[in-house]
């Protein structure tokens, strides 16, 4: 048996293109593991499905903008430049258009790229995937798992996980205000307030040291709050070290998951990232 993957574009309307994204055979006797998609076709698939679709947006993305905003005039292409977008179904090369700078837009010998690629070529569903996998797993074994799942141009390594999970924390804490839950308007009978402390493993203060010499640790009834965020992931055989660079940044992302939160900071950063679906209308009937 043999199925034959097309996608079908109509970047101008009433003219279709095809492209073959795929090639699949089955010529093996059938069982259990020949049955429907391997994790490797599948892989393929997508990043065949994700090469075409990005090509043709971008390509469509630089040779739509025609003028400038503020006097009108066309603008002027100074030249093109080769980026590669990061994204979870692959890394897709790009060709962009870099346009010339306009004494309108306060701009007068200056170029800029038509896309959002100059800086940080990596798609937000790829940062959040990343980030909230390493909220909860050590980095390598997340970098491990999304070598196992994504298209071999996506696969990353433990640093990259590291460094991408740093990012994200310290987007969170420049973001802390906007993205603060709205206090409630009624007053509550009682507030309680809990302080405690969590020690991880770093270079400096030495936890050993400190159990010696008498000092508190923890109080109690917040203790488990501080095993849940801290020592679940931080201490109890992760063997990582953490320095005050990166433990504030890290926790960020952890609370954040934690809370369920990370996704709707997404939102707030991304414009048309997971849109929420309306829960009002009523769900289709089969």
């Amino acid at each position: 048996m043999k199925w034959t993957l097309k996608l079908v574009s109509e970047v101008v309307p009433g003219k279709p293109t095809e492209y073959e994204v795929a090639m699949i055979e089955r010529i093996e006797k059938f069982s259990p593991a020949t049955v429907g998609l391997t994790i490797s076709e599948g892989k393929a698939i997508l990043a065949g499905l994700q090469k075409q679709m990005v090509t043709a947006q971008v390509q469509h993305h630089g040779t739509s903008i025609h003028s400038r905003p503020g006097c009108g005039k066309a603008f002027r292409t100074k030249g093109y430049y080769r980026s590669t977008l990061r994204s979870v179904y692959g890394n897709v090369g790009m060709r962009i258009r870099r346009l010339r700078g306009c004494s309108c837009v306060g701009a007068r010998q200056n170029s800029f790229s038509a896309m959002f690629t100059n800086k940080d070529p990596t798609t937000p569903e790829l940062k959040y995937l990343t980030a909230k996998l390493a909220a909860l797993l050590p980095f390598g074994k997340v970098a491990d798992f999304l070598g196992e799942l994504l298209p071999l141009s996506a696969q990353t390594t433990p640093n990259t996980v590291r460094n991408r999970t740093m990012k994200i924390g310290r987007r969170l804490q420049r973001s802390a205000e906007a993205l603060a839950v709205p206090l409630r308007e009624a007053p509550c009978e009682e507030v309680i307030v809990g302080l405690d402390g969590g020690y991880v493993r770093s270079r400096h203060p030495h936890y050993g040291n400190r159990y010696r010499d008498r000092l508190r640790i923890s109080t109690g009834f917040v203790e488990s709050t501080v095993n849940e965020i801290i020592a679940k992931r931080m201490v109890k055989k992760q063997q990582m070290r953490w320095s005050r660079h990166t433990v504030q940044a890290f926790l960020n992302v952890r609370v954040h998951v934690l809370n369920a939160t990370l996704e709707d900071a997404f939102r707030h950063w991304h414009r048309g990232f997971r849109p929420l679906v309306d829960l009002l209308q009523p769900a289709a009937v089969a």
